[in-house]
């Protein structure tokens, strides 16, 4: 018999009797159901969200929502449909345990991530981390007493979070995983940079460490990542190098180090220019007035003309 499973983490092992079609697995609640099409419509009544296949597998079928609640509290759920039920249960548990572990890893790198943009301050207050996670600052406080307990940051209430040794060293493990994956579907695999980091995103958390080490292999033991990022060694130790983003700059020669955002847009557009790392270019031209840089590129357009703000974004050093 084909049976459906809704699993729903944005509720608690409180929030749910447990009885013949509801039960609780991990920190998740999981609800056996007939037809998911009615129960789409309760979670988003009201609310925003979207609704879309993830992914399916041999005897198994994924759709995932998620919603912004009227009250801004975020939401979200799947369901699996399986064609055997047997096999259920395992799988749950496995997703469960792989979901709970991806998510404290992205609160790991986002934080490091904010503290490396601020070095000279202490803390990262979470107002920030919800916000380049975009979820609540509730939702954020909640993931922030959730990493004290297990030792990765030092918390202080309302005031922001550090990681601490721990935490620092599981960051660059994510972080090391995210850019040898990026620069493996580049080099090896042949996606554009424009692409590969949301498949990074998701491949971060399930790779091997034996398969991370034969890519690494394979690679070259490459020091940067295709956007020009530095990937982590295997102790933990992050190639250095005295930048300044573009936006600092004033008109002189420079060659570009790294690219900060990742939106496939602003990549391919830059592709387009011909400005990615290694790349030689001449700043000609600021205009205070107008917020834009005038921009000679080797092996380039005559001149290009880029945003201030686009310019914060690019990492570069005198040439």
């Amino acid at each position: 018999m084909i049976q459906w499973i809704h699993l729903v983490g944005s509720l608690k092992a409180g929030d749910v009797s447990e009885g013949a079609d509801t039960f609780a697995i991990s920190h998740y609640a999981a609800q056996k159901v007939l037809d998911p099409t009615e129960l789409f419509k309760a979670p988003l009544a009201g609310d925003s969200g979207t609704i879309g296949i993830s992914f399916t597998a041999v005897y198994l079928k994924v759709i995932e929502w998620s919603v912004e609640t009227s009250a801004g509290r975020p939401r979200r759920g799947i369901f699996f449909l399986f064609s055997n039920y047997r096999e259920a249960l395992p799988i749950l548990s496995f997703y469960c345990r792989n979901m709970h572990s991806s998510t404290v890893e992205n609160y790991l790198k986002t934080i490091w991530g904010l503290q490396q943009r601020s070095p000279d301050s202490p803390l990262v207050p979470i107002g920030r981390v919800a916000q380049k996670l975009s979820v609540t600052p509730g939702t954020a406080t909640t993931m922030m007493n959730q990493l004290l307990k297990q030792e990765l940051v030092d918390y202080i209430p309302r005031k922001g979070v550090s990681l601490n040794v721990a935490g620092r060293k599981a960051a660059l493990q994510v972080l090391r995983r995210h850019r040898l994956v990026e620069s493996f579907l580049v080099e090896i695999m042949r996606l554009d940079w424009a692409e590969v980091h949301e498949e990074a995103e998701v491949l971060e958390h399930v790779i091997s460490e034996r398969l991370l080490a034969r890519m690494d292999q394979m690679l070259g033991h490459p020091t940067h990542d295709p956007h020009g990022a530095p990937i982590p060694t295997s102790e933990g130790e992050v190639p250095s190098q005295s930048t300044q983003t573009l936006a600092e700059c004033s008109p002189g020669d420079f060659t570009l180090t790294r690219v900060r955002e990742n939106r496939p847009d602003f990549l391919q557009w830059l592709a387009l220019l011909g400005l990615k790392p290694g790349t030689f270019f001449r700043l000609i031209v600021r205009d205070s007035f107008a917020d834009t840089l005038t921009l000679v590129i080797a092996e380039g357009p005559d001149q290009v003309q880029i945003s201030l703000s686009a310019a914060k974004s690019l990492l570069v050093v005198p040439a």
